[in-house]
C-alpha cells in the first residue's frame, strides 16, 4: 500500500538530485545525503506538470536507499499527510 504512494528512482549520480521521488502527486529531486545542509531535497512539481519526471532506474526496495533520502521521504510523506489516505 505504502508504495501505491511513493516511487522512487536513480540515476546512479548523473547529478547532484540523484533520486526523482514521487509522493502521491508531487515530485521531488533529491541528493544521497538529503537531509544535510549540503544536500539536495526539492520540490520539482506535480505529475502532471512533469511528464518525463522519471530519470534513471527504479528503487523497488527503499531499504536500499541511503538513510538520509529514506527520512527526507518520510518527512515529505509525514508533512502531507498522506498516512490518512492509505
Amino acid at each position: 500500500m505504502l508504495m501505491d504512494h511513493i516511487e522512487v528512482y536513480d540515476n546512479g549520480g548523473e547529478t547532484a538530485d540523484r533520486y526523482s521521488v514521487r509522493i502521491g502527486t508531487s515530485v521531488y529531486g533529491m541528493s544521497d545525503n538529503a537531509t544535510s545542509a549540503n544536500g539536495f531535497n526539492q520540490y520539482a512539481g506535480e505529475l502532471s506538470e512533469l511528464p518525463g519526471w522519471r530519470n534513471g532506474t527504479r528503487v523497488d526496495d527503499l531499504r536500499r536507499l541511503p538513510v538520509a533520502v529514506r527520512a527526507a521521504i518520510f518527512d515529505r510523506y509525514i508533512s502531507n499527510d498522506y498516512t490518512a489516505r492509505i
